[in-house]
């Protein structure tokens, strides 16, 4: 159910980097193992242009060792590599296809370790310009400094391991008889110094573990299988596709989000959908926690425990609000499933099931008198306890990245018009003569700070498990320490992390006025505060076209006049633009049977 790994393939290399080793007095073929060996130097290269953090000024007296290993080891490799590709372009591979295979001890190292690479990368779309831009939520965690570190420290222990091979080759009657000795031993040097390079920086600072557990713990960006939840699943089977599920749902979660400008699947019943079911996910997990509480012992305090079931009540009541938003808002089309819905679907009743002793338990009315687990059920040991704990961490975790990314759908869909209201539901001011009209900024103002408490409090009880999570060894310990290396540095010293409200661009606040703009930059976050200010702007608009009104025709202020009215109608008004804006294909269906008879002439 697990997908791979960056340290899966790490180790297999190394595995086969030490078969290649233990067979080299059996190799015969030395000019396809220096081929080979060129072939693995420039992976080592490529992997070392993912060390370099590219906002750093290395000139800086200040640098870290690291940082400067990285770039040393960086230029050591890519001499090495040039030297190998001129030196050995031009002598060509004499063996046969059945040869080959058996005669290159090199060639399943350089093929996994390249594999490693490929993995990082599938983390990042290649933009037109050739850079990239990050895909997934792993993308920021490969650029983040401990991966970086842990990054040169396996570079320069690979340039150390592969050293001795280009001297090997170097002597050989081979690299003599067609004068690439030369380059082998140039290259040789070239590669000890990157190792010896690493081998100063860890003795001036040497390298967290967790750094290199960070590394290893990057899975690919390829979902891995879909377990749809079975009746009766006992808990080690629960908690195993929980990770699975939440795996599936951050990578869904990104893709929507890019897509929810234009996305017909995209839909205002698609995320009341998916926040209903966060709901009742949060509330089972925060009941499993307090089961767990009352049975564990050892080694995590169950008052630690207890903490972090608090949060996930917030967490909870986040997504109530976020869901209650959509009562009244709706997009252009309609009841639509998506990735994420499925996901979310599936966590919710393997939690569920996880917290009640019903091994059929649904949402339904039917089973709410479910009686929750017995608390010796889930943590009758150090390891059950690990395992349970690390479930609903992989669960709290996947539902904040899918907050995240909802925010950020949500804000593009309001951006380019896709939201909608009944017209029942408007003022009487609003003299709207169809069924639906454009979502007043108020209502879709309402709806983003919802989904903004749903992040803060999302993140706030991920961080709050991380911490519990690490204390326990528990599997799931690989996010707590990718959201551990994501914090802003400005704020890693502060209790609960960056604050998550820093995190999300504030997309309505350009739009602000004068009081809103004030009332934004005090750093005030409540809702209540920022919609009367918004209020206030808006009446302050009105008077002002008002006292405009009244005066006599001055061309010389028919210019400000009419700008007035724009911004008051951009900001207040949804009919100033709803001749421009398209409707719900129900709600012109409707409309026009309103207006027509029975036998399609107007009535």
């Amino acid at each position: 159910m697990s997908t791979v790994t960056f340290g899966d393939l790490l180790r297999a290399a190394a595995e086969r980097l030490d078969a290649a080793e233990a067979a080299v007095g059996d190799a015969a073929a030395y000019a396809a193992t220096a081929q080979d060996l060129r072939w693995l130097v420039g992976v080592l290269s490529r992997h070392s242009a993912n060390s370099i953090d590219k906002h750093a000024d290395l000139a800086w007296t200040d640098a870290s060792p690291w940082e400067r290993a990285a770039s040393d080891v960086r230029e050591a490799l890519d001499l090495a590599a040039s030297f190998l590709v001129r030196g050995l372009a031009a002598r060509g591979r004499s063996e046969s296809a059945a040869d080959y295979l058996e005669t290159r001890p090199l060639a399943p190292a350089a093929t996994t370790l390249a594999a490693a690479h490929d993995l990082l990368n599938t983390h990042y779309d290649l933009l037109d310009d050739g850079e990239r831009s990050g895909r997934t939520v792993w993308a920021q965690v490969i650029d983040s400094a401990p991966v970086r570190r842990a990054m040169t420290s396996e570079t320069g222990r690979w340039s150390a391991r592969l050293a001795p091979w280009a001297r090997w080759l170097a002597q050989s009657d081979d690299a003599a008889a067609h004068g690439y000795a030369d380059v082998l031993t140039v290259a040789s040097r070239y590669l000890w110094l990157a190792g010896t390079v690493v081998e100063r920086a860890e003795t001036a600072e040497p390298l967290n573990p967790d750094d290199r557990t960070l590394l290893y713990g990057i899975p690919a960006a390829a979902p891995p299988t879909r377990v749809p939840p079975k009746d009766g699943e006992p808990v080690a089977e629960l908690c195993a596709g929980m990770a699975c599920t939440a795996e599936r749902l951050r990578l869904a979660a990104f893709t929507g989000a890019s897509h929810a400008a234009w996305s017909p699947v995209l839909t205002a019943s698609a995320w009341e959908h998916a926040a209903k079911g966060a709901a009742i996910t949060m509330d089972t997990a925060e009941l499993t926690l307090r089961v767990l509480a009352k049975g564990i012992t050892a080694p995590v305090d169950s008052a630690r425990i207890l903490g972090a079931a608090e949060t996930l009540t917030r967490a909870r009541d986040a997504w109530l609000r976020a869901a209650s938003t959509w009562t009244a808002i709706t997009t252009e089309t309609r009841f639509r499933v998506t990735p994420a819905d499925t996901e979310t679907s599936d966590l919710m009743l393997r939690m569920g099931r996880l917290a009640f002793d019903n091994p059929r338990w649904t949402p339904e009315r039917a089973h709410r008198s479910s009686r929750p687990r017995d608390p010796s059920a889930l943590a009758q040991s150090d390891v059950g306890a690990a395992q349970v704990i690390a479930a609903v961490h992989d669960a709290v975790d996947a539902l904040a990245v899918m907050a995240a990314q909802d925010l950020v759908g949500i804000t593009k869909a309001a951006d380019v018009g896709r939201f909608y209201v009944p017209t029942r539901s408007l003022s009487a001011a609003f003299d709207v003569r169809r069924p639906y009209a454009p979502a007043p900024k108020q209502r879709t103002d309402e709806l983003l700070d919802a989904y903004r408490a749903t992040v803060e409090a999302g993140e706030n009880g991920a961080e709050s498990l991380g911490g519990t999570t690490l204390e326990m060894d528990a599997p799931s310990r690989v996010l707590a320490l990718a959201r551990r290396a994501t914090r802003s540095p400005h704020t890693a010293d502060r209790p609960g992390g960056q604050d998550p409200a820093e995190r999300v661009t504030d997309a309505s606040a350009s739009q602000l006025g004068p009081v809103g703009k004030a009332i934004h930059e005090l750093g005030v976050r409540d809702p209540t505060l920022l919609l009367r200010a918004s209020a206030l702007d808006r009446v302050a608009q009105s008077l002002i076209l008002q006292a405009n009104a009244d005066k006599p025709n001055d061309p010389a202020k028919t210019a400000s006049r009419l700008a007035a009215k724009d911004r008051l109608s951009a900001t207040a008004d949804p009919r100033a633009t709803r001749s421009r804006e398209p409707v719900p294909r129900r709600a012109q269906q409707d409309s026009r049977r309103r207006h027509t008879n029975g036998r399609g002439r107007a009535s």
